[in-house]
């Protein structure tokens, strides 16, 4: 569970990003906090061990971020 939902909300995140912010400061700030977010995201899901995740991960294949 814990993998599905910070990988759900990475995906997420990274759609959020994908918008042109170039001369816009209120969206780089988004762009800042999102990526501050993501960081956080990572060291909760470092908690994970490698079997864990091997164990939750194998039935989702073939999935992948790239599937919508």
């Amino acid at each position: 569970m814990l993998f599905g939902v910070i990988h759900q909300g990475y995906e997420l995140w990274f759609r959020l990003l994908n918008g042109d912010c170039l001369g816009a400061g209120t969206a780089l700030r988004r762009v800042l906090l999102v990526e501050d977010v993501l960081h956080h995201q990572l060291a909760c899901l470092e908690t994970m061990s490698p079997e864990g995740f091997i164990e939750f991960r194998s039935p989702l294949t073939p999935a992948s971020g790239f599937d919508r």
